[in-house]
């Protein structure tokens, strides 16, 4: 067990967890009393759906990432239930149907 990994793996999910949570904290502080978002205009609404869906984007790849980074650090105990899937899948995609 490398213990440089298992902090660049934490370091993952802190940033994964701070992006997802800034994401729906923007969606949160444009929405009004009813619940129904306000924009001042279609450019701002289209920023502001476009950042949101960046920043969720990018907290579900460094979750991700940092997943398979711890898995693959701790292959030998636990990590291959992780890692199993994850190569099966990329198998499939490169393979095809």
């Amino acid at each position: 067990m490398d213990v440089a990994t298992d902090l660049l793996s934490l370091l993952l999910f802190a940033t994964g967890t701070a992006t997802l949570v800034m994401s729906k904290k923007r969606r949160h502080e444009r929405t009004n009393k009813s619940g129904v978002e306000r924009f001042p205009s279609f450019w701002a609404r289209l920023r502001g759906r476009s950042m949101d869906h960046l920043l969720a984007g990018l907290s579900v790849i460094f979750l991700a990432v940092g997943t398979i980074t711890l898995a693959w650090s701790h292959f030998d105990s636990w990590g291959w239930v992780v890692v199993a899937p994850v190569c099966v899948l990329m198998l499939y995609l490169l393979l095809g149907t």
